[in-house]
């Protein structure tokens, strides 16, 4: 996380002992902000999840311990946090850039012990989320939501569009139904289109849809 957003200083939070740090998400517990990401390295793509609490926005950031989740999976990373009444809601992958993988729900006390409570999505083979990763909750006119990345199979490099899901059940325990696409590469007109030679894989509006959420609430 680099940009402060009050006085524009860099940087706004320097993890240590780790060699890249990335997918921020910053959550108000209505005492403490508290920030989760993906920390280790872009070398071996090798991934931990990192916290750290701060009294504001803007800090000081005090670090944590690396936080040690029940998940199995090549790609476990990406955390999507939210803090509803008294539990923080954690919804993170389990693969990257690779066929299958799900998306997994979390809880928490105290935002620093988590709980698997359920599996929220799985890839669908064969399909358009024949590979799911990068879930963002997000609540809007009192509706739960999951956005996330969805890509289908693919020959050089993944090519996802954003997928939808709402909660059946009005809470963050699901269950979920799938909505579809909301926004495909061809919607993004500064984003190079599949067909480009020098287009790069990535979830490309994850941003977009933070921004989307923030407006609506």
């Amino acid at each position: 996380m680099k940009l402060s957003i009050a006085s524009n200083q860099f940087p706004l939070f320097q993890p240590s002992g780790l060699d890249d740090v990335k997918d921020p998400c910053p959550v108000f517990d209505g005492r403490l902000w508290h920030m989760y990401g993906s920390g280790g390295t872009v070398t071996s793509e090798t991934w931990q999840i990192y916290h750290a609490t701060a009294p504001a926005l803007e800090g000081p950031w005090t670090q944590a311990p690396l936080i040690d989740l029940p998940l199995a999976g090549s790609g476990v990373a990406a955390p999507g946090v939210v803090h509803d009444g008294d539990l923080f809601h954690m919804f993170i992958q389990t693969e990257f850039m690779k066929p299958g993988g799900t998306i997994e729900h979390l809880t928490s006390r105290d935002g620093f012990g988590w709980t698997r409570a359920a599996t929220s999505l799985k890839a669908v083979p064969g399909t358009a989320e024949q590979g799911i990763y990068d879930p963002h909750p997000a609540q809007i006119g009192g509706q739960k939501y999951l956005a996330y990345s969805a890509m289908p199979d693919f020959q050089r490099v993944p090519q996802p569009d954003i997928s939808l899901a709402r909660s059946a059940s009005g809470t963050w325990f699901g269950p979920w139904q799938r909505l579809g696409k909301i926004l495909d590469h061809e919607d993004i007109p500064h984003h190079n289109p599949r067909h480009h030679p020098d287009y790069e894989w990535g979830s490309k509006v994850r941003n977009w849809w933070n921004w989307k959420a923030a407006r609506c609430c």
